[in-house]
């Protein structure tokens, strides 16, 4: 069970990156309109996948504090 949640939570830090990444392409190549709208949406999405992906991936039991 442990293995599937590490797993799991690498998956979630990659797709945090992929939509920073596409967000960020998106905007270079689209028009300039809602852009702030885009931004915030994007880090919101990226920041809660990369919580918790982080928090799957902590291992508490070789010296992680709970």
């Amino acid at each position: 069970m442990d293995e599937m949640f590490k797993e799991l939570g690498k998956n979630m830090i990659d797709v945090a990156k992929y939509v920073l990444t596409t967000v960020l392409l998106s905007l270079l190549f689209s028009d300039k309109s809602n852009v702030s709208l885009y931004v915030v949406t994007a880090m919101a999405i990226c920041g809660v996948l990369l919580v918790f992906g982080l928090s799957f991936i902590k291992d508490y039991s070789k010296g992680g504090k709970e």
